[in-house]
């Protein structure tokens, strides 16, 4: 009995010497090795602190902490999970982050985030990705798609050729001053907004604020092809900006794809038959605009089945990148019992509405010889 009962004191005091030496090994294994963020185009910045980073840009100036409603169609960095709060929680994984689907860092991996952050093994925490576990390259911000470009026949600044501008980074210090020059309406703010966060994402000046503010104040009133696109950039640059506050990258220009703009005859109104006789007055709508309707109206033109009509282009209303113009059916000897084509030129562009109504002969049957349809 004496024996056993000895043979167990050693025993538990050998399992407590055991527990504290793995404990203590334990507590020294803290801090190990993590993953950065990965692929995409390489950027400058983030400092010492990497994910501890402030949610402040170089120039000290807030970072939005709400989400753009239109999501940043044109993308931002980054892929899917975590969040841009790369310090939060004891793993550092995006617990408390709060981009949700914009894509996250995923900052420092398993243990990414805490005291290591800032360290060699903070993987994800530089957003520059100088000091990333995984590489630490970060996808930069899309950038504006084609207008298609602007005649501007007129050589004085609006909107829509300012927007061609701007599809060179290169020269978004240049649009900038020339919008400061202009009383500015919707078209003009978001363009400021633009340019201010093109200029601060490249570290070359701009103002983060200016380019919140901008895109707050326009949001649910852009209303042309152009300016909805230069909206939607603009959120994607705030975007990547909240989830890298400290990171700079160099805007590529913008390639060719699809077109912010496209310019087309949406309808033509010629009554409730579909048919008009020379004399009739008809209504046609054209969209996409991405152009000053005043160039149009001064050096377009409009042809109904292949006859030009004399004198510029009659508008009757106007909204965003929408024209309503009016127009009277020319003779069309030899065309008559036939679909026609209205076509609205203007430069070297022609919006074309195939077969837009049948045109009927002065006299015949049925007809009044002058009508006047509703728009």
């Amino acid at each position: 009995m004496t024996a056993s009962g000895g043979v167990r004191i050693v025993g538990l005091f050998l399992a407590g010497l055991l527990a504290v030496g793995t404990a203590a090994a334990c507590a020294g294994g803290e801090g190990g090795g993590s993953s950065g963020v990965s692929s995409g185009t390489s950027t400058s910045g983030g400092g010492s602190n990497g994910g501890q980073a402030s949610a402040t840009g170089g120039s000290g100036e807030s970072t939005p902490t709400w989400r753009p409603t239109d999501g940043g169609g044109s993308g931002s960095g980054g892929t899917e999970s975590g969040g841009s709060n790369s310090s939060g929680g004891a793993n550092g994984n995006g617990a408390s982050g709060s981009s949700g689907d914009v894509g996250g860092l995923n900052a420092g991996g398993d243990n990414g985030g805490g005291n290591n952050e800032g360290g060699d093994n903070g993987g994800g925490a530089n957003e520059g990705g100088q000091n990333g576990g995984g590489g630490g390259h970060i996808e930069g911000p899309g950038w504006l798609p084609p207008g298609p470009h602007s005649p501007n026949t007129e050589n004085a600044p609006d909107p829509e050729s300012v927007y061609d501008v701007l599809r060179t980074p290169a020269r978004c210090q240049e649009a900038l001053d020339t919008i400061s020059r202009q009383e500015l309406d919707t078209e003009w703010q978001v363009l400021r907004g633009l340019a201010n966060a093109c200029l601060a994402v490249e570290g070359r000046g701009g103002s983060w604020a200016q380019a919140v503010q901008d895109y707050s104040a326009v949001a649910n009133r852009v209303n042309t092809c152009k300016s909805r696109a230069a909206h939607r950039v603009l959120a994607g640059l705030l975007d990547f900006h909240r989830l890298y506050p400290s990171a700079t990258v160099e805007l590529a220009d913008s390639p060719g794809g699809t077109r912010a703009c496209e310019y087309v005859i949406s309808s033509v109104d010629v009554g409730g038959d579909g048919e008009a006789t020379p004399g009739d007055t008809i209504w046609i709508e054209v969209r996409g605009t991405y152009f000053d309707h005043s160039e149009l109206l001064r050096d377009g033109s409009v042809y109904i089945g292949g006859v030009r009509l004399e004198g510029p282009p009659n508008p009757l209303s106007e909204s965003g990148d929408q024209l309503v113009l009016t127009a009277v059916v020319p003779a069309l000897d030899g065309k008559y019992g036939q679909a026609v084509d209205v076509r609205v030129h203007y430069n070297t562009t022609d919006a074309i509405k195939e077969s837009a109504f049948t045109a009927v002969a002065p006299g015949t049957p049925g007809t009044t010889g002058s009508t006047s349809a509703s728009p």
